[in-house]
């Protein structure tokens, strides 16, 4: 805070060296975090389907849980009194990237190949590329990046066996069919159902009838 008593929105306060080429790109890499949010609300809003909101779900407890080891540890950052550790950045992609890499390799046979390993490809680029910006930028120290993917892949793992779980006792099924989940449309299609390969065939099919 300065003494206009103004302070930056934290979230997107990323600073870097000026004329630092590296530095620029890390600082995009540290705002991966806040436009991947941005997509899963986007994907959520338009395609209703609940492994999407379940993904939502389990980042929102990383990041409650992220909150409270912080406050737990009180370990400051390199530059700052403020806690860092472990990096939210880090765990953060370090539950999506496990979470997204798992579910594909056990959930995503109907995924065609070069889409499964792209999406592992994004995955793992975005597990080293964000951490490192966090050191490299002086946010935070190497242990606590570590730490942070450690903990949030960790968390993903148990994320994914709990929606595995709940899938199993029809927990999901029960929630699909209750009133609020019908009224939002929420479906359950990302199972077996690559909606733009099939959305794609299905436009192709109406054209050809209108012709």
């Amino acid at each position: 805070m300065d003494d206009t008593g103004i302070v930056p929105f934290y979230a997107t306060y990323v600073q870097y060296p000026s004329g630092d080429v590296i530095g620029y790109f890390f600082a995009f890499c540290s705002l991966v975090p806040i436009l991947l949010l941005c997509a899963m609300a986007c994907e959520l809003l338009s395609r209703r389907e609940i492994e999407t909101g379940i993904l939502a779900a389990g980042q929102c407890v990383s990041l409650v849980l992220n909150y409270v080891l912080k406050r737990v540890i009180k370990q400051p950052r390199p530059h700052s009194d403020d806690y860092g550790m472990p990096s939210a950045h880090a765990q953060f992609f370090g539950y999506f990237s496990t979470y997204c890499i798992l579910w594909t390799y056990t959930n995503g046979a109907h995924f065609p190949p070069f889409k499964r390993r792209l999406y592992y490809t994004v995955c793992l680029l975005g597990l080293a590329c964000v951490p490192a910006s966090r050191v490299y930028l002086g946010y935070h120290t190497i242990p606590q990046t570590v730490v942070g993917v450690l903990v949030g892949a960790g968390w993903g793992y148990s994320w994914l066996q709990c929606s595995v779980f709940l899938r199993k006792i029809g927990f999901l099924d029960f929630l699909l069919h209750t009133q609020l989940f019908k009224f939002f449309y929420i479906k359950d299609t990302a199972l077996t159902r690559n909606f733009v390969a099939e959305e794609h065939r299905e436009w192709l099919a109406t054209t050809k009838k209108a012709q």
